[in-house]
């Protein structure tokens, strides 16, 4: 399975100086227990935000630039790293340019929806038009105080 997770709030924010505007521990978890054993593919500004490769997971950068981290494999277009997926799941991770050039090749959508209206400077615009929410699951962040909305989407099968 091929497909992208995100957080984004009732702005459609993903994204605040390089970094996530909010802080929810139960996300995060949530992204780690989505995403493990898996390969997470992001670009060249979300790898730096997260400043090392995620544990337990095969990391891609797709960039132009180079990278010098022998824990990542770096590509130069998001094809080339579909190619070399070794693993069974594999998630787009961000930032917003990876997620728009990658969602016509996803296979689900994983979105938590954080309920805030923080505005960043990057952002989710992708369309959900070939795509039916097949799960819903709604928590209250206590530590953060978010209200959180997992939402997962599948792609609509053509014939």
């Amino acid at each position: 399975m091929i497909a992208l997770i995100v957080a984004l709030n009732n702005n459609n924010t993903i994204g605040l100086n390089n970094n996530i505007p909010w802080h929810s521990k139960e996300d995060l978890k949530y992204f780690k227990k989505i995403t493990d054993n898996s390969t997470v593919i992001m670009g060249r500004k979300t790898f730096e935000s997260i400043g090392k490769p995620l544990k337990n997971r095969q990391n891609f950068v797709v960039s132009s630039q180079k990278i010098f981290n022998n824990e990542i494999k770096i590509f130069n277009n998001i094809e080339l790293a579909i190619k070399n997926i070794k693993t069974d799941n594999a998630f787009f991770i961000g930032g917003s340019k990876i997620y728009e050039e990658s969602i016509k090749y996803c296979d689900k959508l994983f979105i938590t929806k954080v309920n805030n209206d923080i505005i960043g400077d990057t952002f989710f615009n992708c369309c959900y038009n070939d795509f039916n929410l097949i799960s819903e699951n709604k928590m209250i962040d206590l530590q953060s105080n978010l209200n959180l909305n997992f939402k997962i989407y599948e792609r609509i099968k053509n014939g």
